[in-house]
């Protein structure tokens, strides 16, 4: 039972606290702390605490520093997956930040025209929110933003399975790790796969054409992780 590893044997410590904050090790950063119950039947973690994840302890340091963001919220939703504006927007980052898998070349999504709704109906909960869908919602205006207050983001993602590289030496074009790396630790050892943060992420306008301003509608995990999200509030 996942509670009582987990929860339990802090559940003494919480008297009165209101936030956690969670520095996860492991496969437990594949855990949701807020689907856990307190009990049985009972409620979740999320109905009685505010929880944020950390990398590290070090992460605390920037609590004091980082207010929270006034920009306004951002959504970006229903994108047309065939085409985009064309809009170039700087971004400040070297090429070799846009890496990707060599098996994303075949990958293709669908219209996902629910996600329209979906933006249209929080927009009056977030008041002044910037709202773009179809050929806005590109990569290029992601990597743009600067600390939303919320960044709401209504697409398709993909997670490709790990692939094994025997090949120590070879090049993809895109980061190798080996199985000692934490971020590896449920592969094969001895076995070479390729970065996941470049087998994961979400499409954007262009995906499907390969098109979208300077990029390419492939929006990896990679990218996501160089995002300003400083001050910001909430990521959905």
């Amino acid at each position: 039972d996942l509670k009582a590893l987990v929860f339990d044997p802090i559940a003494p410590y919480l008297q009165d606290t209101e936030h956690l904050l969670i520095s996860p090790d492991g496969q437990l950063n594949l855990l949701p702390f807020e689907a856990m119950q307190t009990e049985a039947g009972g409620e979740y973690l999320v109905q009685q605490y505010q929880i944020s994840y950390l990398n590290s302890g070090r992460d605390l340091l920037k609590f004091d520093v980082i207010e929270p963001s006034q920009n306004p919220a951002v959504i970006v939703a229903n994108p047309d997956y065939e085409t985009a504006d064309g809009t170039v927007v700087a971004q400040g980052r070297s090429t070799s930040d846009n890496r990707r898998s060599t098996e994303l070349s075949q990958l293709q999504v669908g219209p996902h025209p629910g996600t329209a709704a979906e933006a249209e109906a929080h927009s009056p909960l977030l008041p002044n929110a910037e709202i773009h869908t179809e050929d806005a919602a590109t990569d290029n205006l992601l990597k743009s933003e600067q600390a939303p207050r919320i960044l709401h983001i209504a697409t398709h993602g993909f997670f490709l399975s790990n692939v094994e590289r025997p090949d120590r030496n070879a090049q993809f074009g895109a980061g190798l790790i080996a199985s000692d790396n934490p971020l590896g630790s449920a592969i094969t050892p001895g076995v070479v796969t390729e970065n996941p943060l470049l087998r994961s992420g979400l499409a954007l306008a262009g995906f499907n054409t390969r098109s979208s301003g300077s990029e390419d509608g492939v929006f990896t995990a990679l990218e996501a992780s160089q995002l300003n999200l400083f001050g910001t509030q909430l990521v959905v």
